[in-house]
Order: C-alpha cells, then structure tokens, then sequence
C-alpha cells in the first residue's frame, strides 16, 4: 500500500503534467485564431481554385470564357459566343 506522501507526490506530478498540456493547446489555439484573422476573407474570381470554379461551370456553363493564361474567368456570355469559344479550344 502506498503512503499518503507518495499519493499526493504522484497527484502533484500528474496535476502539473496536464496542466502543461492544456496550456500548450490553449498557446495553439490562440496562435491558429491569430492567424485566421490575419487571411483576407473575399478573393477575386481569378485567385479562386480551379476546382470551385469548374463546380460553378458545371452549374451554370454560360459564365465559361477563358483569358489568357488559361484559367477560367467566370463571366455572363451569349450562348453562341460560348459555342464558337468551344470551337476554338479543341487542340
């Protein structure tokens, strides 16, 4: 059977263990808030992953029009300037 000293050592031991682990998630926590609020919330069509912007085509097909450096502008085009912007881009 243990004495009570060395139950209250271990009690101590633990206590300051955990008390050492929560204060490095709360640091964490804290450094991650920091660096949310340092991103900018609104980016421009262009800056937006190719992947958003092939779901917004494959939603509305209309907004297709490519610039130059071939990504994918979303904008509001006549159909038939889609047809012939089709036309053009089978290499």
């Amino acid at each position: 059977m243990r004495t009570t000293e060395a139950l209250m050592q271990n009690h101590e031991e633990t206590y300051q263990r955990h008390t050492q682990k929560l204060k490095r998630i709360g640091q964490k926590l804290k450094r991650n808030a920091r660096k949310l609020k340092q991103k900018p919330e609104v980016k421009s069509e262009t800056l937006k992953s190719k992947s958003e912007n092939a779901r917004k085509l494959k939603r509305n097909p209309e907004m297709l029009k490519r610039n130059g450096d071939g990504r994918a502008l979303l904008m509001r085009v006549s159909d038939d300037a889609i047809i012939r912007h089709r036309s053009t881009t089978h290499d």
